[in-house]
């Protein structure tokens, strides 16, 4: 059963072009040239019938020919081929082409007058064979001609990237071959074929893993039909390259390219940011590429743009809206802004956005040019010219040379002498704002002092079953508004580092902006597990994993439940959450799931609920526990020793009391939880000092007493001040008691007993004389 469908993209050298821009404008046709690509089959008779339906199971292979002996024997010809290990790929997608796309080449989609007809799969249900293959033939010989390879050449670019679909070989071997000679006319030309292009690695393990043994299939499927002559491209599944380290090296793979796509417009977090934060965030995967191009193998950007929005018409999807204005499922969708100006004809693009355009290639050039090179998407589009390579190179935000620079300093990397590997990125030029409106905006992106809400997302395991369901729907209300729930199951396990769970984590933290993960996952070892994961910069900082003992949820008791939103007092009962590393993480991961926004005050009838955490009975054992962490994760611990968890919650009743502070009562709301610790990860050392650094102090706060005025107080988690006084060593023995007007006269002179204090030999004090008269 075949999982993935196979998809290829051809990455042919433009050395194939010498001499072409003489030659007269002529449409590119798939024309058999005569002979084969090293294992791919000839000249075949077309299907007579004409179809355009699923590719031929039946006919024989041609045999082989010299190009197929030249692959694995260097020829004088092939002596001008491109040096991947030296050279720099730069490029272009051909998007549109022989892969049908509604945002690229809108009125090829308009021609059929059929709204249902959104790609090229529902354009051959709805037509006829005949009517939808003319429409077809008609496009592919006039979308893309000999005179755009020639401008492609001119501007410098060494690689076409053609994207094909799985249902096209077969199309193409009844044109006559899987090349195009009419319109690439000499040689030498390099083939790379891309094995599949985008496949979704971060839907969780299982996915993860058919696409890692569909790349090993993949490329010995290619070597054994066409030998060594062919590149064969990877994608990294949206998992980060660097969980591909070690796959498919010398000797296991030979001649294999790593592709990394990068787009910053798909999600509300990524168009929030401004066009400065879009450059910055480019250059923060620069690291991970070069790193993983150092000692594995040769790594392209394959694809990227200039887009920073996602107005282009019908980008999303045909009549599918905009996440930027808002028309993407509304009322779902969150408004950004308005889309003139940011697409369509480049005469209406503002100076300023032409200036960032140009600032934005060179960044993500430069990030390309740092490994094996790098392929804009696309060559050309009808209406959207911020994604056309060929309207910006006539809008001049895309240089005629693309080693011309116009920011040098934009992104510039340093190497320090005693850290070979350490790379700085110097953005040069931020955006002042032109009136209080733009200045206000500016400020609503910068990073914040005090913290949002944090917002969790409720994950269910392969399995969870009836009490984890329970347990999460009653934590999930007692979150909301600020909890997000998947309604689908995922193989997610965080404590596994050989899957792929974290990249996951990771990629959803991002896409939703989420600072907190709640796993849910039942297994015969670990029943009814509950795992916390917390987010830093969408990155896991640390995790830790509880089992349900027992549990009364919310429709337990009958009794009034909060509002939703209000936040929650939190009571720790027990001298283990301030003492044992354990409980303290504990205590500060249900702080953070369960905390609000930050507020300065708040009226007492919000005062809905208090959460309440205790310990079962301490063992002797950990009376003097340390409160040194785990540095190590992986180390085995004994947990059942540990005091189980118990959390209950309340309801608030303020009663009248008689004076201005009420008598509060509280009523059982539920859910009521006990827990028994089980597996932890605690903080990367380094990781957590980013997240705990605070902001400077500044001159005003300095100037009314904080900063070293104040440098012995601090606020504790639970909002209090808390400080510290240093005083010198005491010598009792030199403590002054007997003359000190405190210990004397009054009843300090006479004992419990009504006897007069003795001296210290005995004999009675002298009385204080006292005024009788």
């Amino acid at each position: 059963m075949r999982l993935l469908p196979l998809g290829l993209a051809l990455l042919c050298q433009i050395t194939v072009f010498r001499g072409i821009a003489v030659l007269a404008s002529r449409q590119c046709h798939l024309k058999a040239p005569g002979k084969a690509l090293a294992g791919v089959p000839g000249d075949r008779p077309s299907d007579p019938s004409g179809s355009i339906g699923a590719p031929q199971s039946t006919g024989s292979r041609a045999s082989s020919t010299s190009r197929s002996s030249a692959a694995s024997t260097p020829t004088a010809t092939q002596s001008a081929a491109f040096d991947y290990s030296s050279q720099k790929i730069r490029g272009v997608n051909l998007g549109g082409w022989l892969v049908l796309e509604p945002w690229i080449t809108p009125s090829v989609f308009e021609s059929t007058n059929n709204d249902a007809i959104v790609d090229e799969y529902t354009m051959g249900q709805l037509l006829d064979s005949q009517t939808a293959q003319k429409i077809l033939k008609q496009h592919w010989e006039t979308w893309i001609t000999e005179d755009d390879f020639a401008a492609i050449k001119a501007a410098g670019l060494n690689h076409v990237r053609i994207p094909l679909g799985y249902w096209l070989p077969e199309r193409l071997r009844q044109f006559g071959a899987a090349h195009f000679e009419s319109c690439m006319g000499v040689e030498p030309c390099e083939y790379v074929i891309e094995l599949l292009n985008e496949p979704a690695g971060f839907r969780g393990d299982d996915w993860a893993q058919t696409i890692r043994q569909f790349w090993l299939d993949g490329y010995d499927a290619v070597r054994k039909a066409a030998g060594n002559g062919i590149k064969v491209m990877i994608g990294d599944a949206f998992l980060g390259v660097q969980n591909w380290s070690g796959f498919l090296n010398y000797p296991r793979g030979q001649g294999v390219i790593m592709d990394f796509h990068e787009y910053q417009i798909f999600s509300d977090p990524e168009l929030d940011r401004s066009f400065d934060e879009h450059l910055a965030f480019a250059c923060t995967y620069s690291d991970n590429l070069s790193a993983y191009q150092g000692s594995n193998i040769w790594t392209i950007i394959g694809e990227w743009s200039n887009a920073v929005t996602d107005c282009a018409r019908w980008l999303n999807g045909r009549g599918v809206g905009a996440r930027w204005d808002a028309t993407w499922f509304p009322p779902n969708s969150r408004y950004h802004g308005s889309c003139t100006n940011f697409t369509g004809s480049y005469s209406g693009f503002p100076s300023a956005y032409k200036t960032f355009l140009r600032k934005y290639w060179e960044v993500q050039v430069e990030i390309g040019e740092h490994v094996s090179g790098w392929v804009f998407w696309t060559w050309k589009a009808e209406n959207a010219d911020e994604w056309s390579y060929q309207k910006g190179l006539e809008g001049g935000w895309i240089p005629q040379d693309p080693t011309d620079r116009k920011y040098p300093g934009i992104f510039e990397t340093n190497e320090r002498q005693d850290n070979p590997n350490w790379t700085s990125y110097i953005m040069l030029r931020t955006i002042k704002p032109k009136n209080a409106r733009s200045k206000r905006a500016l400020e609503a992106r910068l990073p914040k002092e005090v913290e949002d809400a944090r917002t969790s997302i409720f994950v269910k395991g392969t399995h969870t079953g009836e009490t984890l369901n329970c347990v999460m729907r009653d934590l999930m209300a007692l979150k909301r508004p600020n909890a997000i729930s998947f309604s689908k199951k995922n193989p997610i396990h965080p404590f596994d580092s050989t899957s792929t769970s974290i990249q996951s984590l990771e990629f959803w933290a991002g896409k939703n902006d989420a600072s907190m993960f709640l796993v849910g996952q039942t297994t015969k070892k670990r029943p009814n597990g509950l795992t916390f994961v917390r987010m830093y910069n969408s990155q896991v900082l640390d995790m830790m994993e509880v089992g349900v003992d027992s549990w009364a949820g919310m429709d337990s008791f009958k009794t009034r439940k909060s509002t939703p939103g209000h936040k929650p007092m939190m009571h720790f009962a027990s001298e283990l959450f301030d003492t044992h590393p354990r409980y303290i993480q504990v205590k500060s991961m249900l702080m953070d799931f369960f905390n609000g926004e930050v507020v300065d005050s708040i009226c007492l009838p919000g005062l809905e609920h208090v959460i309440s955490v205790t310990c079962a009975p301490t063992p002797a054992s950990l009376n003097n526990a340390s409160a040194s962490t785990n540095t190590n994760p992986s180390a085995s611990e004994d947990v059942s020793s540990l005091p189980k968890i118990h959390i209950r919650t309340y309801t608030t009743r303020l009663l009248s009391s008689g004076t201005r502070i009420p008598r509060v009562e509280l009523e059982p709301m539920g859910p009521s939880l006990d827990l028994s610790l089980r597996r932890h990860q605690p903080a990367d050392p380094e990781l957590w000092k980013q997240a705990m650094k605070r902001p400077k102090l500044k001159k005003a706060d300095i100037e009314s007493g904080l900063g070293k005025k104040r440098k012995n107080l601090q606020v504790d988690e639970m909002g209090d001040l808390r400080g510290q006084v240093h005083i010198a060593k005491q010598d009792l023995s030199k403590l002054q008691t007997r003359k000190m007007k405190g210990l004397k006269g009054g009843a300090l002179d006479t004992d419990q007993d009504g006897q007069d204090p003795q001296g210290e030999e005995g004999t009675p004090r002298k009385r204080r004389k006292t005024d009788t008269q």
